[in-house]
């Protein structure tokens, strides 16, 4: 298993990673495709200006960007990263702030088997969705407090916080586990 801080490091992060409102530049990168390993990284950045309630957009160049970006590696396995949602998550006031071209994104992506994996977080509750073809749909708990799974509003949960490990195996496959922080106290 590749170490957190190593991985965090060849994609250029820092050792305590934040969601940042800058540009990208060292050490933060926003987007782009990364090799790690025998796996490319490719992150996708969902948050825009237009924005009303939170929800989020890739839009048209950046899929497109993205599209050529995987045609040009269709042989290296592949984890997308990206920060909203994109599949409905079964609660209606959470979807209403998924990605607004997630179902884009999910054709795109049935389009390149080499996809393994789509991660993302912003639901604060973690899911683990297999689809045909070896690939996963991973959301990411939040650090601070969950929401309720498939309730129409935004009920925090009693779940504690929590973070998922992502253990990307040289054979293509991904291990994964989230970790949950049961004896955290306020």
């Amino acid at each position: 298993m590749t170490e957190p801080i190593q991985l965090l490091t060849a994609l250029g992060v820092p050792e305590s990673p934040a969601r940042v409102d800058a540009p990208s530049r060292p050490p933060f990168r926003i987007g782009g495709a990364h090799r790690l390993g025998a796996w490319q990284i490719v992150q996708l950045e969902s948050w825009y200006a237009g924005a009303t309630n939170g929800e989020g957009r890739l839009g048209e160049a950046q899929l497109v960007e993205l599209d050529r970006t995987l045609a040009a590696q269709r042989e290296v396995p592949t984890l997308i990263l990206v920060h909203h949602p994109p599949i409905v998550m079964d609660a209606a006031g959470m979807d209403a702030l998924r990605l607004g071209d997630g179902d884009a994104l999910m054709q795109l992506v049935g389009r390149h088997p080499q996809v393994r994996g789509i991660a993302w977080g912003h639901a604060h509750q973690a899911l683990d969705v297999y689809l045909p073809g070896e690939r996963r749909l991973l959301c990411a708990p939040a650090t601070c407090m969950q929401f309720r799974p498939r309730d129409p509003g935004f009920v925090v949960d009693d779940r504690p916080p929590g973070y998922r490990v992502i253990d990307l195996q040289d054979d293509g496959g991904i291990a994964t586990e989230v970790v949950w922080l049961e004896h955290y106290r306020d």
